[in-house]
Order: C-alpha cells, then structure tokens, then sequence
C-alpha cells in the first residue's frame, strides 16, 4: 500500500440499484404495438446480411442439408457408425437442427 491510497478516504456506498419490473414481465402489448417498427428492423438486418451473396436466404435451407449428406456419408457410410435403426438422414438431420 502505497501513501497515495492511505490518503484517499474509503466511501461508503448506500445506493442499491434494483429493477422496476422482474424480467418475465415482457410487455407483450407495446411489441404488439410497435410490430411495424420491428418487422422493418428485422427486414433491414435480414437484408443487410444477405445481400451480398448469391444463394441469399436460400442458405439457410441448403446449409443444414449439405452437412446432413456429409455427416450421412462420411459416419454412415465411411466410418459405418450405427443409428440404433434410424434412417441415417434422419438421424443426422436431427442432430444438425438442435
């Protein structure tokens, strides 16, 4: 401890901030009011995202199939893991959309 810090009092705090509403009260009626000003937010940032590339939205739909007919070939079919009876695409769909 240097002499510096000896010279500066200790504060005391007294101010507790707490919140006014606990966090499930979500005020379902003011996104219900404001729902256009949400959908042009999400339509801009959805926009924003995609439109630089060529598949566009597109790519959420092709992503999740291509890796389940990667994971379908290389695990079922390379490794022959088993899926306890299940279809392999299935399988594998499964596991990539959770």
């Amino acid at each position: 401890m240097n002499s510096e810090s000896a010279l500066i009092p200790k504060k005391e705090w007294d101010l507790i901030i707490r919140p006014r509403r606990s966090w499930w009260d979500l005020r379902l009626g003011e996104l219900w009011r404001y729902r256009d000003l949400i959908w042009l937010m999400v339509r801009r940032d959805f926009v924003a995202y995609y439109k630089q590339t060529i598949l566009g939205p597109f790519w959420y739909l092709i992503q999740p199939i291509v890796t389940t007919v990667v994971f379908t070939v290389i695990f079922g079919n390379v490794a022959h893991l088993s899926t306890d009876g299940l279809p392999p695409f299935l399988f594998y769909m499964a596991g990539t959309t959770v």
